[in-house]
């Protein structure tokens, strides 16, 4: 059986990393000979710098190689995308308890008919933000935005990240992953700061 294209690049990278380790054996070698006279320091520093700058050369070459060449591993990108679906699931389920409750118990100092209105307009924008196939229309959101959803948006942040970080923690949850989920949070946190403070102007 003739090996795939895959298994041919991933011998390529071993063998890229492989030319450090030449030189580095090489280098014990030299390290071994007996000192015979004065140009052995010599051939001891040039082997130093012979490993050093290889080291250095690969070690700055070797990640473009990989990406140039597609070197990965197949079930990595299946693993990600579960991990996704789980980061989605979490967020989803966490807005959706949260806005239950508001809309059940309701906000300090707020009529309930307000918080169930502006509910909806919230509920939309998670599911808007979640589904991938879905596109969010900003102009209709900033124009329906107004200061009752953006505390109920910042509300459902909050308890999206409370259960994603809870989900890390308890090992459900890829690190990665929670960070570049983390990082969406923290953009829509800050476009919603940045409305309330043009607002407040």
């Amino acid at each position: 059986m003739w090996p795939t294209v895959d298994l041919l690049l991933e011998a390529f990278v071993f063998a890229y990393m492989g030319l450090q380790l030449k030189f580095v054996i090489e280098d014990v070698r030299a390290d071994g000979l007996p000192v015979l006279h004065i140009f052995a320091y010599a051939l001891l520093i040039l082997a130093f710098v012979v490993a050093v700058g290889t080291l250095s050369i690969q070690g700055l070459t070797l990640p473009y190689l990989i990406r140039r060449l597609d070197v990965a591993d197949p079930h990595e990108k299946q693993q990600n995308d579960e991990q996704w679906a789980l980061a989605r699931t979490i967020s989803r389920t966490a807005a959706e308890t949260y806005m239950r409750g508001a809309a059940r118990e309701g906000l300090p100092g707020v009529r309930q008919e307000s918080v169930d209105a502006v509910l909806e307009r919230v509920r939309r924008s998670v599911r808007a933000r979640m589904d991938a196939d879905e596109t969010e229309d900003h102009e209709e959101r900033a124009a329906a935005a107004g200061a009752l959803f953006d505390a109920l948006r910042r509300n459902v942040l909050v308890a999206q990240r409370a259960a994603l970080v809870q989900a890390r923690d308890s090992g459900e949850l890829d690190d990665e992953v929670l960070r570049d989920v983390l990082d969406g949070l923290d953009v829509e946190e800050a476009a919603a700061e940045a409305r309330i403070d043009r607002r407040s102007r």
